[in-house]
């Protein structure tokens, strides 16, 4: 029986044509979008990146088209800015670079780096930066878009939009949102990155340590002014005070002459280029460190400067304008700045200010000092963060035996050497630093505390009693408070009202607020930071954002007694990155110390800059000396997806603008009472353990802006996930006796016979049999391992035997180590996870080389020796 027919047969014709036509425009999709990520051809990935940054900013790609179109060829760095946009480009097309395993470091392709591969774009990026060096990014989008439009309409032949109109231009209104994606992105991945950065020269910055600018609409005038194409080739800036941002502009772009002179002296001068042109810019006086040239009662024609221009012999005025300085400009530097730098940017403090700001320093000064000199100690009950308890009955260090706060930080802070107060007498000892209320004086605060435990920590009561506990518990900080208070003229202060929690605007809350803001600078410096980052967010000290976890360091040592790492990281990486972060989930429970989800942050990632905790790479030595602290990474965070990467798809990049990296726990096994593979301690020689361990990581997405980093390590037939903290938690658990004591008897009368005594009581694992059973069920046994090799091996046996009474040995001998594990209290071994003996030798490999060849490390009384 015939079909049907579905029509005649021109439409089938056609509907075949159809058919052959999407077959000849069809495409392989995954196979494109492979050909993309692997393409060695620079301008594919950039122009792959470049798409990514506009779907991700959520930037209409035809209004970034009109406005670029418009930015063309508008302005050119000279020689001077040519060097930064070069290093700008650097590492834009390298693979990643290796920093600490797993993780190694990618640069990004943001927007602004891209711009600077366009020469006649790369003047946006390089005049974005120098700005940020003054201003901050409403200013510097409000002035870059008028910038734009007002040289490009005056290019064009176009009337200029008078200023008072830009506001409601509708180029402008289309630009803007355009210009601030931008003006963030360079703020992001350039200027808080520490990739490059355009400073003024010390010799014109110490003419005014203040700051004179122009504002946006003078700024923008005055530069179009100079980029008329008119204009004559020698120009004269008059002005009373140094004009920080318009010379800086002109240091970076101006190609010809450009001098400085203050009363009558050259400071200054450069030639970028070849060029006859030449701009003088002649300052009248010098500001000085002491000056008031910052009082806002100044005469308005005293901060007037002119512009004029030489034609045919004859000077004429060109225009005339005006200069604040910076702190009534209402933009501050968003800049990396200097550590301890909380004066940066105000006006010169009346004498009052000048004699608070010294008692504030004198205060943090104090406390920095205090907290290096606290004894701590071990602190076995905690079980997922690195936490030291502290003896605050007993400060410093009576011989060379006891650990010092001090000994864990990366570095002594540089706080500790500036001469901000008194020296110390020759008789002084840690216990002198600080004198913290007694614990009566502090039931009080505690049984408040207590009942606000179930509140937001954002609400004012919460606020009003973290800072109550924190100045009640610190008398030195009392007294400032009390000091601010009298020269404070707030009518909460001028009436004794007591109102809580501290108000901004109160000298008490700049006092309180510095005091922390420079302590939490103090621990950034001891983790290895080496600058401050100018974010909105961490910039004033009024404000303190890192204040809400320098808070937490305080009352986490007078109420509990304890340092917690996670909290000094925090503050460390608040300070350097600029975001502030604190655990969402660690609402501080009974123990004040466990998350719920009982995980660790172990790295940060802000935009093109990261931090790194140092013990995360398990194939070096772990040590509680020096653990506080954590390893800047520019750049992004990326690990290797295959075993040889060649290009960048070999590689789980985190292109989140902040990333935030935690660990799991090691992965669990099913207990059996009855190891499966283990066997008599006569398995146990003098050879090193032979098997090889391969390890690799995996960043598993959980939650926004939270990634878990997966270890995973395999020898033989096992493969299991590995807690990479947990090595650095064993540490904090028990670093004093861990290691084992050293044997009574001569090497050549080892206890031979005490083995047969043993052998009933102790299983030996190789460590491809410890990585699949440790930590078995048996707490009736010793669980000794063989002769690990390197740095790798070991401290995975520690991390799986975290659980348990650990001892590790070094020396030929294993009877007598474990023969004192063995005479352990039966009540102690079950509360533990058993008893466990981990052989380690003296000379330990550091890498993952799988080809046996690496840097051997021993060491031979303290001193640390290398052999190849």
């Amino acid at each position: 029986m015939a079909l049907p027919s579905t029509g005649s047969g021109s439409q089938r014709l056609d509907l075949v044509t159809r058919g052959l036509d999407v077959g000849a425009r069809s495409i392989d999709l995954l196979q494109t979008i492979a050909e993309i990520a692997n393409s060695p051809n620079g301008a594919i990935q950039a122009a792959s990146k470049f798409m990514y940054w506009l779907g991700t900013e959520r930037v209409n790609q035809e209004d970034l088209g009109h406005c670029l179109s418009r930015a063309k060829d508008l302005a050119h760095p000279n020689m001077a800015g040519l060097a930064f946009c070069s290093g700008v480009m650097e590492g834009i097309e390298a693979l990643p670079k290796s920093i600490l395993e797993p993780f190694k470091s990618i640069s990004s392709g943001s927007l602004g780096r891209f711009l600077v591969l366009d020469h006649s774009l790369r003047w946006i990026t390089s005049t974005i930066t120098s700005f940020y060096q003054f201003h901050d990014e409403k200013f510097i989008a409000y002035a870059m878009t008028a910038l734009i439009v007002r040289i490009y309409d005056e290019r064009e032949g176009n009337r200029p939009t008078p200023r008072s109109n830009f506001w409601s231009d509708p180029t402008y209104l289309r630009m803007m949102p355009v210009v601030k994606k931008i003006t963030s992105s360079i703020w992001l991945n350039i200027v808080n990155s520490k990739k490059e950065s355009l400073p003024l020269p010390d010799k014109l910055r110490r003419i005014c340590p203040v700051g004179h600018h122009l504002d946006s609409e003078d700024l923008v005038e005055a530069l179009a002014r100079l980029k008329n194409p008119r204009r004559g080739p020698h120009v004269i800036i008059t002005s009373r005070y140094m004009l920080g941002n318009l010379s800086l502009w002109l240091l970076y772009h101006f190609s010809g002459l450009f001098r400085v002179v203050v009363g009558g002296e050259i400071v200054y001068e450069t030639r970028q280029g070849h060029e006859e042109q030449e701009i003088e810019l002649r300052v009248g006086v010098r500001c000085g460190d002491n000056s008031q040239c910052a009082n806002n009662n100044d005469r308005d024609e005293r901060r007037q400067f002119e512009m004029a221009e030489n034609i045919a012999g004859h000077w004429h005025e060109f225009f005339v304008g005006s200069s604040k300085p910076s702190p009534t400009l209402g933009s501050a530097s968003r800049a990396r700045r200097a550590l301890y730098g909380f004066e940066d940017g105000q006006s010169t403090p009346s004498q009052k200010m000048s004699a608070i700001n010294s008692h504030i320093r004198k205060v943090a000064l104090d406390l920095a000092r205090w907290l290096c000199s606290l004894r701590v100690e071990p602190c076995p009950q905690a079980a997922s963060w690195i936490v030291y308890k502290i003896n605050l009955d007993r400060r410093g260090a009576s011989d060379n035996h006891h650990t010092l706060m001090t000994d864990l930080l990366k570095r002594s802070p540089a706080i500790l050497q500036n001469p901000w107060g008194p020296g110390l007498p020759k008789d002084w000892t840690p216990e002198d630093a600080v004198q913290i209320w007694s614990p009566e004086g502090f039931i009080e605060v505690a049984e408040w505390l207590k009942n606000l435990s179930g509140l937001s920590e954002n609400t004012d009561k919460a606020i009003d009693a973290r800072q109550s506990s924190v100045w009640r518990c610190f008398p030195g900080l009392a007294d400032l408070l009390a000091e601010a208070e009298v020269q404070c003229r707030c009518m909460n202060c001028i009436q004794k009202r007591g109102v809580t929690p501290l108000q901004p605007g109160c000298r008490k809350f700049y006092a309180y607020g510095a005091v922390l803001s420079l302590l939490g600078h103090s621990i950034a410096d001891a983790f290895g930071a080496d600058s401050a980052s100018g974010s909105e967010e961490m910039s004033s000290p009024a404000v303190g954002s890192d204040i809400y976890s320098v808070e937490h360091v305080l009352l986490d040592i007078v109420r509990k007694s304890q340092v917690v790492w996670q909290t000094w990281f925090e503050v460390a990486s608040s300070v350097y990155l600029g975001r502030r972060y604190s655990n969402a989930q660690a609402r501080r429970h009974g123990n004040g110390v466990l998350p719920a989800d009982n995980s660790m942050t172990i790295a940060i990632q802000y935009g093109d800059l990261a931090v790194v905790a140092p013990w995360v790479d398990l194939s070096r030595e772990v040590s509680h000396l020096g653990s506080f602290g954590f390893v800047p990474v520019p750049g992004r965070l990326c690990v290797s997806t295959a075993k040889q990467p060649r290009c960048r798809s070999d590689y789980q990049v985190l292109d989140d603008v902040f990333a935030v990296i935690k660990t799991r726990p090691t992965e669990a096994i099913e207990i059996d009472d009855a190891p499966r593979h283990a066997g008599g301690p006569r398995d146990i020689g003098p050879e090193l353990d032979g098997h090889e361990v391969e390890v690799d990581a995996i960043l598993f997405p959980s939650e926004d802006e939270v990634y878990f980093l997966m270890t995973r390590a395999r020898a033989g037939k096992w493969s299991r996930l590995v807690d990479p903290c947990a090595a650095a938690i064993m540490q904090a658990k028990n670093f004093r006796g861990i290691q084992s004591r050293r044997c009574q008897h001569e090497p050549v009368h080892k206890a031979e016979n005490s083995a047969s005594q043993l052998c009933d009581l102790t299983l030996a694992y190789s460590f491809e049999k410890l990585l699949g059973e440790w930590p078995p069920g048996a707490l009736d046994k010793l669980h000794m391992s063989n002769v690990l090799d390197t740095y790798l091996k070991y401290n995975i046996a520690v991390a799986l035997a975290g659980g348990g009474i650990v001892t590790v040995n070094r020396s030929d001998c294993w009877i007598c180590p474990a023969s004192r594990l063995l005479t352990l209290q039966r009540k102690r071994i079950r509360m533990s996870s058993g008893l466990f003996l981990i052989n380690a030798s003296p000379f330990l490999k550091e890498g993952q080389d799988r080809d046996g060849r690496g840097k051997l490390i021993t060491e031979s009384g303290g001193v640390v020796i290398e052999q190849d």
